[in-house]
């Protein structure tokens, strides 16, 4: 009986392990990804410097970290999580935006909606390519200081 008990419970234990390998997987945008910046094109300018993005679950949601070096020299420290529900999630560090949501439009491809005080300031449609080692996200609205914002980044995986 007990070791039936114990077949059973490492049976359970191989398919949580498979079942979470599987959706990690499943996930084309987990992972480190670092902006290749002499790719970086948009207004305003110039680039930051450099841009780390790392994708990860907790839980049921998506975390993002974002550090880097703005083109001024100022950190670029901002964090998020959230599910893609199209529902608001709260975002720490930007002066841009305090919330996004978000909505995958296929596997490779996410709409992002950012917010400022409840209202949309910014759209970002982020597309990873078919080979999983880039993504581009296209990002359009407006700044904190009001700037229009269009910009085109490229991340590469690391």
């Amino acid at each position: 009986m007990k070791s039936m008990f114990r077949s059973l419970a490492l049976g359970a234990v191989l398919v949580g392990l498979v079942s979470g390998r599987a959706a990690a997987q499943a996930s084309p945008f987990l992972g480190t990804w670092k902006m290749n910046v002499a790719k970086w094109t948009g207004t305003p300018g110039p680039a930051p410097k450099a841009v780390t993005v790392k994708y990860e679950t907790a839980g049921a949601m998506l975390k993002i970290s974002v550090n880097g070096t703005a083109a001024d020299g100022k950190p670029i420290t901002l964090s998020y999580s959230f599910a893609n529900d199209g529902k608001d999630y709260p975002v720490t560090g930007s002066p841009d935006y305090d919330a996004i949501n978000s909505k995958m439009l296929d596997a490779n491809t996410r709409h992002t909606v950012r917010k400022k005080g409840g209202q949309v300031v910014q759209t970002v449609h982020t597309v990873v390519s078919k080979d999983g080692k880039h993504y581009t996200s296209a990002t359009t609205g407006v700044n904190a200081k009001g700037e229009k914002v269009n910009s085109t980044a490229v991340y590469d995986k690391q």
